[in-house]
């Protein structure tokens, strides 16, 4: 079935809950149809996406962002892989992939996780720290300045400035999406296609993309 058209930008996505089905739960709008397509593509609780009739779908008021890579995402998951490859490499370097192909960012996975209420756990902290460790984070991924979209900052900045685990965040987003996880060092795991590489020297390639940003921005 033909989902409705995504946008390119991140959107506002609302949570909403199913008008005579009441056990569904909670479900997040993750696409919308436009014009005369009623159609409403629903991820619920309980892992299900769905299409509805919009008059079937009642909006619960808070909002969350998805971007449009998590919407594609999301949206083909019936019909992806369902292992996540996780590779290691140097300056804390974690390369992450499944087997339909598709990357990920560290940075991506944290927002996601960040999103659905599940990220205070993945803070290697005492619980009353991990809540402020988390706030501190979120703050700079809504301003991030310099520093540029928090899906391309590189793997050593969350466990070095935020104290994230990051191996503790990558599973528990691979848990919530339902993947299998299978680790390797180096180069192992990548796809056949060969052109998964890290940074030989990630701090450099950090301050270009910084340099890049503010050129562009000021």
């Amino acid at each position: 079935m033909p989902t409705p058209m995504l946008t390119s930008r991140p959107l506002g996505r609302k949570f909403v809950r199913h008008r005579t089905e009441p056990e569904r739960g909670r479900g997040i709008e993750l696409a919308r149809g436009r014009g005369t397509d009623r159609r409403v593509f629903v991820k619920w609780d309980d892992g299900t996406q769905q299409m509805h009739d919009k008059s079937d779908i009642l909006p619960e008021g808070k909002t969350m962002k998805v971007s449009k890579s998590q919407l594609r995402r999301i949206i083909k998951e019936a019909v992806t892989g369902k292992t996540l490859f996780i590779t290691h490499g140097d300056y804390g370097y974690i390369g992450l992939k499944d087997d339909a192909g598709n990357e990920y960012s560290l940075g991506e996975i944290i927002g996601e996780l960040l999103d659905t209420g599940k990220a205070l756990e993945i803070f290697d902290l005492n619980h009353g720290a991990q809540e402020r460790a988390q706030e501190k984070l979120q703050t700079k991924r809504e301003q991030p300045g310099a520093a540029g979209p928090m899906e391309s900052w590189d793997s050593d900045v969350f466990d070095q400035y935020y104290d994230v685990d990051n191996e503790k965040a990558v599973h528990a987003w691979a848990k919530m999406n339902a993947f299998t996880v299978k680790e390797f060092e180096g180069e192992e795991g990548l796809g056949d296609d060969g052109d998964w590489q890290q940074d030989e020297y990630p701090e450099q390639a950090q301050a270009s993309r910084e340099a890049a940003w503010e050129e562009e921005n000021y």
